[in-house]
């Protein structure tokens, strides 16, 4: 290979070669993925063919896979009222993760076969959302013409447990008494949401079909990041993927104090986001926030909430720069989007130290920090 390349020079001159590698350069980056979006529109191909020359699997076929994805991941609707389908929209499941199981499992490279074997129906019954309803009412007062004071009471149901693929979200709620257009109303609102992601469903379905390495059950989730760009965005303000495949949060391994009293790591900030149920910013729909977001410039210093030890510091595609540090006793801290980390994994950090500074990396709207609190791998409540 060697004196192969070295006769090309000479009888090409390195200027032709240099050439000839810009044009493989512009084929590969440019001319093939031009092609292959020209081919398959606006609905990417799930499996990793071109074109009609592999008769098993063609634009056609991969429109009605799609589809069905996308009907399939709209069912949960099916009997549920306007009220009740808001109520339970914020867990509904995205088509591309059943594509990307199917890219996984379906694709004859990966199953070693010569074609491809999508199961949507399959994937969708074991990972589908699963709602809990509790009976409660909405108590309207007004009063009438002679000033009489009139109720009226309307049946509702409330969300109060949505089993999904990620995990489990369970509802808390307070009666709430405000005015209406004209009318006093009393119901039941949102209290808390309390979320378990820990992608336990998700994970046991995959290991049953034999895939049981987590970097391979992560793919699954970066296939469908490829195929749908509202899961991407999603992912990155509603889940925690690295406390579900990369992070170990159920064992401790700082042993010492972590001291008494948290310290916000920057100070008394305004809060842009808090904790809870929010208006997502990348999509406008509802989500679940496992965090704070804590509006400061960029560069600002971040510190440490407790005594602890630093068990990620990373850069990752969705929470930019990421410092997690374990404070002992299932109790760990988050800090993400920074501009820049000043921690490494395993060392050991005191309450106040400068672990990072603000910024905007990953999916972000601008600078600021996210921070959260967890409890054995659960999102809490700062501020709680």
């Amino acid at each position: 290979m060697k004196k192969q390349l070295v006769l090309m020079l000479k009888v090409l001159g390195v200027p032709a070669v240099l050439v000839v590698l810009a044009l493989f350069c512009l084929i590969v980056v440019y001319a093939y993925p031009k092609a292959v979006a020209e081919y398959w529109g606006s609905d990417p191909p799930v499996f990793n063919v071109l074109s009609d020359d592999d008769p098993s699997w063609n634009k056609e076929k991969n429109i009605k896979l799609i589809a069905e994805y996308k009907r399939l991941t709209e069912s949960w609707k099916e009997g549920l009222t306007p009220d009740e389908q808001a109520q339970a929209e914020p867990h509904a499941m995205s088509w591309a993760v059943l594509a990307g199981i199917d890219r996984l499992l379906g694709d004859p490279l990966s199953h070693g076969g010569t074609d491809y074997k999508p199961d949507p129906q399959k994937h969708y019954q074991a990972l589908a959302p699963r709602f809990k309803w509790k009976e409660s009412e909405v108590i309207a007062v007004e009063k009438d013409e002679e000033g009489k004071e009139k109720e009226t009471r309307t049946r509702v149901r409330l969300l109060v447990e949505a089993d999904t693929f990620e995990g489990t979200y369970t509802y808390e709620y307070e009666w709430k008494t405000y005015k209406e257009g004209g009318k006093t109303i009393i119901r039941e609102v949102v209290a808390n949401v309390i979320p378990d992601i820990n992608y336990a469903r998700f994970k046991t379905y995959l290991a049953q079909q034999g895939v049981t390495n987590s970097f391979d059950q992560e793919m699954v989730l970066e296939f469908a990041e490829l195929y749908d760009e509202n899961f991407a965005v999603d992912s990155s303000v509603f889940n925690a993927r690295v406390a579900g495949f990369q992070v170990d949060l159920g064992k401790s391994v700082f042993t010492g104090s972590k001291g008494e009293k948290m310290l916000l790591p920057v100070g008394e900030s305004p809060v842009t986001s808090p904790y809870g149920m929010r208006k997502d910013p990348f999509t406008g729909k509802q989500r679940f926030h496992t965090g704070v977001d804590f509006g400061v410039p960029a560069g600002t210093p971040v510190r440490s909430a407790y005594n602890g030890k630093v068990i990620y510091s990373s850069s990752t595609p969705i929470w930019g720069n990421l410092v997690i540090i374990d404070h002992g006793n299932g109790l760990t801290t988050w800090y993400a989007h920074l501009q820049a980390r000043k921690c490494n994994t395993g060392g050991e950090i005191a309450q106040g130290d400068v672990i990072g500074f603000v910024g905007s990396t990953g999916r972000s709207t601008g600078p600021h920090l996210h921070f959260e609190v967890r409890q054995n791998g659960k999102p809490v409540n700062p501020f709680k």
